[in-house]
């Protein structure tokens, strides 16, 4: 499919094509770069400028503007000059293919997504959300392997020109998605960049069809102007309506009190009439570390028993409320707490905080034994 186009002397056209083009120029210069560094490790220098003008891509505006400007004046002189829009084209479709298919070849032969064993060890909330990310899209192999083939498939429409718009539009969507993960979840500057270069010459190459893309979804739309018409419009507010309704109610499930929402060190611990010793915890089957609570849905709360880590199907689990002072919860062992099978332990105390709201004595019961502890709140 041709694409359409306003006159081939529109200025903005051509600044955007040969800008594109001068981009797309650039950053391979720099993929030669990366690829011919020298043993030391040092890129070589005569490589700089190009480095520089793609890492900083709005100074490559001014000499596409000029580039740009020089053609629309001399295009009326020489009308062999109009043949330039499909040969810049043809270097962004072939930039666009290449840097997408080794993406999408990275997934397939797994260099992507490879966590750091170091990164394995590392609490949860002090890893970056670039590792984060990486190990997310890494737990699953075969989901990277759909998405290599995806990049490859899409990277090899973009080399033919009546598949460049299918390409563009399969492609078009995951870039989107991928800048947006690279600037939510703070991936790097450059992986940023790169992600909104490639977006960008993605829209161009489906904006050059944008009228027959125009056409083909608004004219197959049905003008329906029947009476009553209001109807429509209140059903559809319904749904959304409804839908804000189930999940406010759903919410509402939750516990409106906030006072022991966190994390909670346990200092001091006696049950059953026994002192627990802080050096036995993870040994004693009696020993509690911390207290969550609010973690969940439904205020839920759970107690860690390993001095070190929270182990999921080990430690306790439950649903509690909190007035006045007093504090009620069913609590299990996370391995049944799924199924909701097996008995629980009760678990009702007498909660004393502090003025500063750090510190709180807890007395009760748990289950059948007399409970006593100390805890401060570390987050």
């Amino acid at each position: 499919m041709k694409p359409t186009q306003g006159p081939t002397g529109a200025w903005l056209l051509k600044l955007t094509e040969t800008t594109l083009a001068l981009i797309a120029v650039t950053n391979s210069l720099m993929l030669a770069v990366v690829s011919l560094q020298a043993p030391s490790g040092q890129m070589a220098a005569g490589w700089l400028p190009g480095i520089v003008l793609f890492r900083h891509p709005l100074l490559l505006l001014l000499p596409g503007a000029a580039l740009a400007w020089w053609w629309q004046r001399a295009e009326s002189a020489r009308p062999s000059l109009q043949k330039g829009h499909e040969r810049l084209r043809a270097v962004i479709r072939y930039w666009l293919a290449f840097t997408i298919a080794e993406y999408g070849f990275s997934k397939l032969l797994g260099y992507q997504f490879q966590t750091a064993n170091y990164t394995l060890d590392q609490p949860l909330g002090t890893v970056s959300g670039a590792a984060l990310t990486w190990y997310y899209f890494g737990y699953a192999p075969a989901f990277g392997v759909l998405l290599g083939w995806m990049q490859v498939i899409g990277a090899g429409l973009l080399l033919f020109r009546r598949t460049t718009l299918l390409g563009a539009l399969a492609l078009l969507p995951m870039m989107v998605n991928i800048v947006l993960i690279n600037l939510a979840y703070d991936i790097g500057p450059e992986p940023l960049l790169n992600s909104v270069l490639y977006t960008g010459g993605l829209l161009f190459l489906v904006t050059l069809h944008g009228r027959r893309l125009w056409a083909a979804v608004m004219g197959s739309v049905e003008r329906v102007t029947a009476p009553g018409n209001y109807w429509r419009w209140l059903a559809r507010a319904g749904v959304l309506g409804a839908a804000v309704g189930v999940m406010y109610l759903t919410k509402g499930h939750q516990s409106a009190d906030t006072t022991l929402r966190g994390v909670w060190r346990i200092e001091s611990l006696s049950r059953a009439g026994r002192r627990v010793p802080l050096d036995s915890v993870g040994t004693d089957p009696h020993g509690w570390t911390r207290c969550y609570f609010g973690q969940a849905r439904r205020s839920r709360m759970a107690i860690r028993l390993h001095p070190n880590r929270y182990e999921p199907r080990r430690e306790l689990r439950g649903d509690y409320r909190y007035a006045a002072g007093t504090l009620r919860a069913l609590l299990r062992p996370a391995a049944t707490d799924r199924s909701r099978m097996g008995p629980g332990d009760s678990l009702v105390a007498t909660i004393r905080l502090a003025a500063d709201q750090r510190h709180a004595s807890v007395t009760g019961t748990f289950g059948r034994d007399p409970l006593e502890l100390t805890m401060t709140r570390i987050r």
